[in-house]
């Protein structure tokens, strides 16, 4: 077993509930991305996952954060990771 796991730039969620389409955005992107790679590799043993990081501040950001979700596939015994860097944003 293989995890790919895009890692986005986080946002505060606020900005996602006043209407900012950024995740809904980043989560469309990494389906195409995943869609393409299954053509190519149709018998892979790939799990795809999507992640954020750059968490800064008191407020609450996009989860799952990336060193949280790597934590977790590490005690879940998978070896084999791929980090994508998907987005960034200032």
């Amino acid at each position: 077993k293989i995890v790919v796991l895009f890692s986005a730039h986080g946002v505060p969620k606020s900005y996602i509930k006043e209407g900012d389409p950024y995740q809904k955005q980043i989560e469309e992107c990494t389906k195409l991305i995943q869609r393409q790679i299954q053509k190519l590799l149709p018998d892979s043993d790939l799990r795809f996952e999507v992640s954020y990081q750059s968490k800064v501040g008191p407020v609450e950001w996009l989860q799952p954060y990336t060193d949280k979700k790597i934590e977790e596939i590490a005690k879940n015994g998978i070896k084999n990771l791929v980090v994508v860097p998907i987005s960034f944003v200032s």
